[in-house]
C-alpha cells in the first residue's frame, strides 16, 4: 500500500519523524519497482497416462511481506497452529510490552529524545532479557510476537505466550519490575501488560484472536479479515515505521523455535518440473501505458537445484 498524497508533507512537518523522510521516499519508490516485477516460472509435466509431455508457465507476483500474498501465508499458517493446539492444549495470555517514545517522559529518563530506531532497540533488547525469565520460571513457553507502530510511528510488542498453567500474578509483577528496574525499557504500570482468554475459549476464537493482533503488523489486510478499527488507520508516523522495519529488516513476527516447526510453510506437491525462473520488469523509460516488457533469465536448473544464470547475479539487486 503506497502512501496517500499529503503524507510526505506530514512527516516534514513532525520533529519525531522528519529524519526518516528520505527513508519514506526509498520505500515507496521500492514498493513501486517491486509491484511492477514479475517472476515467470517455466516447467515441464507429463501426462500418467501416455508419457505426453508440454511446456508450462506460472506468471508470479513479487511477493515480499509487505504485500497481501505474503500476509495469506501467515494466516494459513494459523490453521497449522490451530490444529496443533487441539493436540496440545494451551493456557494463551497475551504480553503488551511498550517503551519510550519522543515525549517529556522520555527525555526525563533517558536524558535525550528518544528516536525511533533506539526505541526498537530497546524493546527488542528488554524482551529478549524477559523472555530468558519467563522460560526460566515457565518450562514448555511457546510464543507468538507481532511488532507494531503507534500511531506515532514507535514500536511496541504483542506477545502471545502459550503456556501449560496460567502466569502466576507474582511472576507477572516481577517482569513489570524488571522491565522498568532493571531493563531500564519503560514503565512498570504502563509498559507491562498481561491479559488472557478463559480456558473454555473455542480454539477457532484463538486463532482468530491471535490472528487479528498479528494481521495488524501488515499493510494490507484480507477481505476475509478487515480491520476498520480507526485505532489501527495508517498514519504518517506508521508509514515511517514500515519504511524502517524494510530499511533495517526488522521481524515483524517472531516465533518461538517449536511454534516456527509447528507454523512452518507447507510444501504443496506439484507434478511439474520447474527448469528455469525469468524475471519480467517494463521497459525502463518508456511510456507507462505501453505494456512492452524486459525479461532476463535469472534461475536455471542444474541437475537437481537451481544456479544463478543472470552474467552480474550482484546486478539483480537493481530490481
Amino acid at each position: 500500500m503506497l502512501a496517500p498524497p499529503g503524507t510526505a508533507a506530514q512527516i516534514r512537518a513532525d520533529p519525531s519523524l522528519a529524519p526518516y523522510i528520505r527513508d519514506f521516499y526509498d520505500f515507496q519508490d521500492y514498493q513501486r519497482r517491486t509491484a511492477e516485477i514479475k517472476f515467470i516460472a517455466n516447467g515441464i509435466t507429463r501426462d500418467e497416462d501416455d508419457g505426453t509431455e508440454w511446456n508450462v508457465t506460472r506468471v508470479l507476483e513479487y511477493a515480499h511481506r509487505f504485500t497481501p500474498t505474503y500476509q495469506k501465508g501467515q494466516i494459513a499458517s494459523f490453521y497449522q497452529l490451530e490444529a496443533w493446539m487441539k493436540d496440545n492444549p494451551r493456557c494463551v495470555s497475551m504480553l503488551t510490552l511498550t517503551t519510550y517514545q519522543s515525549g517529556a517522559h522520555s527525555i526525563k529518563v533517558k536524558g535525550h529524545v528518544v528516536t525511533i530506531p533506539e526505541a526498537f532497540k530497546i524493546i527488542k533488547k528488554g524482551w529478549d532479557n524477559l523472555s530468558k525469565v519467563l522460560r526460566k520460571y515457565i518450562p514448555g513457553l511457546n510464543y507468538i510476537l507481532a511488532m507494531e507502530a503507534h500511531k506515532s510511528g514507535y514500536p511496541h510488542f504483542h506477545i502471545f505466550l502459550l503456556t501449560p498453567e496460567p502466569i502466576p500474578e507474582a511472576l507477572q509483577k516481577k517482569c513489570a519490575n524488571l522491565w522498568e528496574k532493571k531493563y531500564k525499557a519503560g514503565s512498570a504500570e504502563h509498559g507491562v501488560e498481561f491479559t488472557f482468554k478463559t480456558s473454555d475459549t473455542p480454539i477457532g476464537s484463538i486463532r482468530n484472536y491471535l490472528m487479528k493482533y498479528v494481521c495488524k503488523s501488515f499493510y494490507a489486510m484480507s477481505s476475509k479479515f478487515p480491520d476498520n478499527d480507526e485505532r489501527n488507520k495508517m498514519t504518517a508516523g506508521r508509514h515511517v515505521f514500515n519504511a524502517l522495519v524494510w530499511k533495517y529488516g526488522w521481524r515483524l513476527i517472531q516465533k518461538s523455535r517449536e511454534l516456527s516447526k509447528v507454523m512452518r510453510y507447507c510444501k504443496r506437491d506439484t507434478d511439474i518440473n520447474y527448469q528455469a525462473v525469468e524475471i519480467s520488469r517494463p521497459v525502463p523509460g518508456v511510456n507507462k501505458e505501453c505494456e512492452k516488457r524486459e525479461y532476463f533469465t535469472a534461475w536455471v536448473k542444474e541437475g537437481v537445484k537451481f544456479e544463478h544464470f543472470y552474467p552480474n547475479y550482484e546486478g539483480l539487486k537493481e530490481f
